[in-house]
């Protein structure tokens, strides 16, 4: 007893210096490279937004890999969760924030318009009027209805669908069609009683995605020592991230964000424009409206569009200023 007093006090105060150390970290994460099959690709979600997640996230960042992080837009700041700044530090850092609805609440069939709006569509507006481009949303408790997917498809570049297994090329572009999705993927759950519950069932996913040139996304919740289904020990998440670093360095897989996996590049840059083979060389098209864009293949291009509209933005010196008359590169 006295033991596992010991490690969850250790544990919390690697949390705290986790935080304070976070934005002072020097960062520079890989290129994003969007899957493309020829390769296997490993990507880390963080769901809820969990304080207790950001000693994982620090573990991460000291090897220039970045994730995302699902966010309830009302728990931003409360107890148990992260805080804006944690969040601002680690999307200036080049990492991911996705929307995981303003509340989490479980939608059914009967769930009104005003509901849906309010969890889909206000969480991302106040995501960006907090600084942040919201890609993917992912929804809670994997629930999609036809009305909610409306509301995702016409605010979101991306989202999820069950179930749990890895992403191929067909699998990104067909298995949304039950919805009319252009863009969905699958992930993979980390926990005591989840898919993914050890050391030996992660490194047979990472194995495959690597053998299969497939693309697995895992997925943690509570990143500590409870007994709760979805939570995942410390220690647990050090084996799999430096067993995913070893192939990485080996050069057997890549790791990116998921928005970055899918072609999108998000963090500093703030370019979140798809690239899409009706555009060519280092052109891109807007997903919507198919404006043509310049984007450089590092993410850094002059031009890019907005992930709300798609309004023509420019970017110098690192800002973005979304223009009010859309200019032609």
């Amino acid at each position: 007893m006295i033991i596992v007093l010991f490690l969850i006090f250790t544990f919390f105060i690697a949390i705290n210096k986790s935080t304070e150390s976070l934005a002072a970290l020097q960062f520079n994460p890989p290129t994003a490279t969007a899957y493309n099959g020829s390769i296997g690709m490993v990507s880390f979600g963080f769901d809820h937004a969990f304080a207790n997640q950001l000693l994982a996230v620090n573990s991460m960042a000291k090897y220039n890999f970045a994730g995302t992080i699902y966010v309830i837009v009302t728990k931003i700041d409360k107890n148990g969760f992260m805080t804006q700044q944690n969040l601002t530090n680690l999307y200036n850092m080049g990492w991911e924030i996705a929307s995981h609805s303003m509340t989490h609440t479980k939608i059914s069939d009967p769930t009104s318009d005003a509901t849906l709006r309010y969890e889909i569509v206000n969480s991302k507006e106040m995501l960006i009027a907090k600084g942040f481009c919201v890609a993917g949303y992912v929804s809670p408790y994997d629930k999609i209805t036809s009305k909610s997917s409306t509301y995702i498809k016409s605010n979101y570049n991306y989202t999820f669908v069950p179930v749990n297994k890895q992403n191929t090329l067909y699998t990104i572009t067909n298995d949304g069609a039950k919805y009319g999705f252009p863009l969905v993927l699958h992930h993979m759950s980390v926990g005591n009683t989840r898919v993914i519950n050890n050391f030996d069932t992660a490194k047979k996913q990472i194995d495959s995605a690597i053998a299969n040139k497939t693309w697995l996304l895992m997925n943690f919740h509570g990143i500590d020592y409870t007994a709760n289904g979805y939570s995942t020990k410390p220690e647990l998440f050090t084996q799999i991230l430096d067993y995913v670093k070893q192939k990485y360095d080996a050069g057997q897989l890549t790791v990116a964000t998921q928005a970055g996996g899918l072609g999108y590049c998000n963090g500093n840059s703030n370019n979140l424009v798809q690239k899409n083979n009706n555009c060519g060389g280092a052109e891109s098209c807007s997903e919507n409206s198919n404006n043509v864009v310049q984007l450089n293949e590092d993410c850094s291009g002059t031009f890019s569009c907005d992930s709300n509209n798609n309004n023509i933005v420019e970017v110098s010196d690192g800002s973005v200023e979304i223009l009010d008359t859309p200019v032609t590169p």
